[in-house]
């Protein structure tokens, strides 16, 4: 019971970090980068009043705005069907307000928010910017009240007139401000990009696996709906951008859903594939459809669709919390315990958004959901990294079979080549037992060594059938020392190791690989004149793994960390720190040394107690 209750504590744990991590953050925001926290001064009864002494930081026009002669602040109707005897988001709207500064005259930079339908900015009756002309426009202040007017039309969008307050400031001031936000969206759509073509590059390498390629796209969607304020800048927004900043948002939510649904190995289920998959891409559809067609036909509809993106991410949630419940049940309890911190963040990224409406928007960094989406891709991204290296173990592994497989396939080479040697000079001992009988009854003594002589090279000459009972390190053996044998190299071998050894078997295919066939390539790269010969011994005394292979080499000094016998050092010597990795991992120690053509490698290991 207490490792059940352990299991749990420690899968909710990455989303309790993520939720405080989370909750800490837009705290934070709230309080120090929200345009309505900001602090004085404040506009009543259509005019701004302030003095040389606020200029310190930026002004934020919230209060004191005219709309069509009604008092409001912006940001407290999101469309005009909420103003009085309007029934409809459609239509026109002025605004005014008057900038009343106590000082000597100066130019001020007031910078436009994002404003989602036909709009011109007048000036002292002077018309300054329109839409697509840019972001700022240059104010005069001081002596004569300064008389700002934004007159604006909507047809198409579910936004009315002025949704975000300006920014009031001076040159630096704003410029610093413009700089710092745009920083920041870039370096988001930016490291988005960079985690989609990464994710992109996984998926089409050998692995193919479907989590990178929705990891990717999950990342391209957040990228697409953080660049607006980059498209604003530009100039570029308009319907159709709209609908795609829209779309992204809830395709952003859907795929979290589906990498939730492929760590859970539910997107084969049925009403998976068949339902729920399918609605949420209809609703990112369905959700550009209504901003390039349906809201632009029926202003009607924008309540609607509203209403619906809200309780899509509710449903989003509530699919998060119930797929972090079947990964925990199935056991998949590190997922799991991602998928609730995604699930935890985005819960609370929808009921901030709905408990604060009209009462928060960032001055320099990100909005509240854009927060949630970044952790989302955190919480997701590190799941990419535990499959990565999960496929990397798996990788490891399935080499090591395959060298296992490798090195039992040419040690049944040589075994069968060996017996059938064996055949042959069995059916030929009878020959040789009458030839010897005939030589000692002739009494030749010297044509009787001779004939023996013979006899000794032949048995010389077959190939080992056993080097030692630990299957892999006799089958690496026979892997390379036969054919070093064949190759003319005198081969010593002496193994004392017993049957099993608590070492795994891919760090002792790396061990012994390094050893032999760094050996056998020196050897075999000498010149004719030099006879070449290995000495390789291993054993084991208590749980000490002892080795030592020598082998010819040539003269010369070698360079590098790591000496070798190779005349490209640089690019060489890279199995000797392999063994030198695995030697430190075992508590143990290894030296190569070259000298009077010798090259030494030995080495010692302290293995577990217990056999794996």
């Amino acid at each position: 019971m207490r490792k059940i209750h352990k299991r749990h504590f420690l899968s909710s744990a990455p989303a309790a970090a993520a939720l405080l991590i989370f909750s800490l953050l837009l705290a934070l925001a709230y309080r120090a980068d929200n345009k309505y926290t900001a602090g004085p001064p404040y506009g009543e009864n259509g005019v701004f009043a302030f003095s040389e002494s606020d200029l310190g930081r930026p002004l934020f026009l919230i209060d004191g705005w005219l709309l069509d002669g009604q008092e409001v602040f912006i940001g407290q109707y999101s469309n005009f069907s909420y103003l009085s005897e309007r029934n409809s988001p459609f239509g026109t709207g002025t605004y005014t307000l008057t900038l009343r500064y106590e000082g000597a005259p100066r130019i001020l930079l007031l910078e436009i928010p994002t404003i989602f339908t036909q709009y011109t900015l007048y000036i002292n009756g002077v018309p300054a910017v329109t839409d697509g002309d840019g972001t700022q426009a240059a104010v005069p202040v001081g002596g004569p009240d300064t008389l700002l007017t934004l007159e604006t039309v909507n047809q198409d969008h579910y936004y009315s007139g002025l949704t975000y307050p300006p920014a009031l400031g001076t040159p630096e001031e704003i410029s610093r401000l413009f700089f710092i936000r745009t920083l920041c969206y870039t370096a988001v759509c930016f490291s988005g990009l960079t985690l989609a073509l990464f994710s992109a590059a996984v998926w089409l390498s050998k692995y193919r696996d479907k989590l990178f390629f929705h990891f990717g796209l999950l990342c391209l969607a957040f990228s697409v709906y953080c660049a607006h304020p980059l498209i604003w800048q530009a100039g570029a927004a308009g319907r159709l951008w709209y609908a795609a900043e829209d779309s992204s948002w809830l395709f952003v939510l859907a795929q979290a859903v589906h990498l939730a649904a492929l760590s859970a190995h539910l997107e084969r289920e049925k009403w998976y594939r068949r339902a729920l998959r399918p609605f949420l891409l209809a609703a990112c559809l369905f959700t550009a459809f209504s901003v390039l067609v349906l809201i632009p036909a029926d202003g009607g509809f924008v309540k609607f669709y509203g209403f619906f993106t809200d309780w899509y991410k509710l449903f989003v949630w509530a699919v998060l919390a119930v797929l972090t419940g079947i990964g925990l049940y199935r056991k998949n309890s590190e997922s799991a315990a991602l998928i609730m911190g995604a699930a935890a963040v985005l819960g609370v990224s929808v009921l901030i958004d709905l408990w604060d409406s009209n009462m928060f928007e960032p001055i320099r960094g990100l909005w509240q959901n854009e927060y949630a989406g970044v952790l989302l891709v955190l919480l997701f991204a590190v799941m990419m990294v535990r499959r990565i290296l999960s496929l990397l173990r798996e990788s490891r592994e399935l080499q090591t079979v395959s060298l296992q497989y490798r090195f039992a396939a040419e040690s049944a080479a040589q075994m069968q080549k060996n017996a059938r040697q064996v055949r042959a000079m069995k059916h030929e001992l009878n020959h040789h037992i009458e030839a010897l009988s005939a030589l000692c009854k002739e009494g030749s003594l010297p044509r009787l060594e001779e004939y023996l002589r013979v006899l000794r090279n032949e048995k010389n000459a077959l190939p080992s059938l056993y080097y030692s009972g630990h299957f892999l390190i006799n089958a690496m053996l026979c892997s390379y020392l036969e054919p070093a044998r064949q190759k003319g190299i005198k081969v010593d071998c002496l193994v004392l190791v017993p049957d099993q050894l608590a070492f795994s078997d891919a760090e002792l295919c790396t061990l012994l690989s390094n050893l032999l066939q760094n050996a056998v390539e020196a050897c075999t790269s000498l010149p004719r004149e030099v006879k070449p010969y290995i000495r390789f011994e291993m054993s084991l005394n208590g749980n000490l793994l002892s080795f030592l292979c020598v082998n010819s080499a040539g003269p010369g000094k070698s360079s590098g960390p790591f000496p070798t016998t190779k005349q490209d050092s640089q690019n060489h010597g890279l199995g000797l720190p392999a063994i030198a990795r695995i030697t430190e991992k075992y508590s143990g120690a290894m030296s190569a040394v070259k000298e009077n053509g010798t090259f030494t490698v030995r080495g010692i290991l302290s293995l577990p107690s217990s056999v794996s």
